[in-house]
């Protein structure tokens, strides 16, 4: 579909990205790197608090709209 973008984001570095996307041949994704700012965590609630992984991202399925508002999450 020609406006729809696939978007990673984690608080891996780019580097890390490059490496899975080129290991599982992704090649039409988008990747951010959210290390030093932490906006996805503030914005979408998808920070895990509590266990082993407390402080890490939660994998979720967010769908946008052009103005970013969540029209599903998962």
């Amino acid at each position: 579909m020609d406006d729809v973008a696939l978007v990673f984001t984690s608080l891996d570095l780019p580097f890390a990205f490059k490496r899975f996307c080129g290991a599982e041949g992704i090649e039409n994704a988008i990747t951010a790197s959210d290390y030093r700012y932490r906006t996805i965590e503030k914005e979408y609630g998808v920070k895990m608090l509590e266990g082993p992984l407390a402080g890490l991202y939660a994998r979720a399925v967010l769908i946008l709209d052009e103005n970013h508002v969540v029209l599903y999450a998962e």
